[in-house]
């Protein structure tokens, strides 16, 4: 259907095949940017990749990658799955094989590694590294987790784990700064806690504690 859009590259059964007016645009793979009509100055490489954008200014890498995409901008999705259920989440950065795969409607958020923020759907300006980082946050916002299993149950917000394991076992705790490997590991529901070093807090459960070493 293109009609009159120019400096597009499509490649593939049904890629861009919606397209009308949108410019600018590489859609590589079978439905890949199939559903993109006006949009511009997008980049989809694989099965499925962005097959319901309608946004402009993202880059889909990756079979399914932000494959349920609508509206959602400015979005870099790289590794199978990736961003995959995301619909109008806006400046998210997943990279990782099904990092971000169920994010919605979150925003500003950055997940590096296999897994990572599997499970945020509505959680904003948060930045998880590491393999299974922040795996089921879902709503909890303004986290920063750092280390493979950081904040892996994390549900809150306003946390910072940095480390291997470091607030691994948190959930509704807020306010809590953990650096170190293993740092605060079972610490579940402890507000406005500091621990620093190795082991540093690993049977704290409870608020206002500062332990170093």
């Amino acid at each position: 259907k293109n009609t009159v859009a120019g400096n597009n590259t499509f490649l593939g059964s049904a890629s861009g095949v919606e397209n009308t007016t949108g410019i600018q645009n590489t859609f590589v793979g079978s439905f890949a940017g199939f559903s993109n009509t006006t949009a511009g100055n997008n980049a989809f490489f694989g099965y499925l990749a962005g097959y319901g954008n309608t946004a402009a200014n993202n880059s889909f890498f990756g079979a399914s990658t932000g494959q349920a995409n609508t509206t959602g901008y400015d979005n870099a999705f790289f590794g199978q799955g990736a961003g995959q259920a995301n619909t109008i989440g806006y400046e998210n950065s997943f990279f990782g094989k099904s990092a971000g795969l169920r994010n919605t409607v979150g925003f500003r958020n950055s997940f590096v590694g296999i897994n990572s923020g599997i499970n945020n759907t509505i959680g904003a300006d948060n930045v998880f590294i590491g393999a299974a980082a922040g795996t089921d946050n879902q709503s909890g916002s303004e986290n920063t987790f750092v280390g493979v299993f950081a904040g892996q149950k994390n549900l809150a917000g306003r946390n910072s784990f940095f480390g291997a394991g470091s607030g691994q076992e948190n959930t509704t705790g807020t306010n809590n700064a953990f650096f170190g490997y293993v740092a605060g590991i079972s610490n579940q529901i402890g507000r406005n806690n500091s621990f620093f070093g190795t082991n540093a807090g690993t049977f704290n459960n409870a608020d206002f504690n500062s332990f170093f070493g």
